[in-house]
């Protein structure tokens, strides 16, 4: 699984940012949900780190939430890559939500960042 991701805006998390996540695919109701940490994320997508070894011989949907202001975010993801790192993995998702979707996440993202501006001075 190979994916090159070039994009301007992506934030990596220097505080844990924990997030919880299930595998969808075409039903909703497939899987319990599982706790991941969030590593960096952009508008398109984010990385993700768990101690849960998902498969990989199939495409795999996932939806994931996590809040890192205010506001919850919430979207489907394609499962693009997957790295073992140690003592969990690594997993690349795009995000398949609508541009309100991104739009949303950018605006937290841009507070998230001001905030911890502000923190440190």
């Amino acid at each position: 699984m190979k994916y090159r991701r070039e994009e301007i805006l992506r934030y990596e998390f220097t505080e844990k940012v924990i997030c919880d996540f299930k595998i969808i695919n075409d039903l909703p109701n497939e899987s319990n949900f599982l706790e991941g940490q969030v590593v960096d994320l952009s508008p398109s997508g984010l990385k993700l780190f768990s101690s849960v070894d998902l498969p990989t011989e199939k495409k795999l949907i996932l939806y994931v939430e996590f809040t890192i202001n205010v506001e919850p975010i919430r979207f489907s993801a394609d499962l693009i890559w997957k790295k073992n790192v140690g003592n969990g993995f690594h997993y690349g998702l795009k995000q398949q939500g609508t541009s309100e979707d991104k739009q949303l996440l950018i605006n937290e993202l841009k507070l998230y960042a001001k905030t911890k501006r502000n923190k440190g001075k």
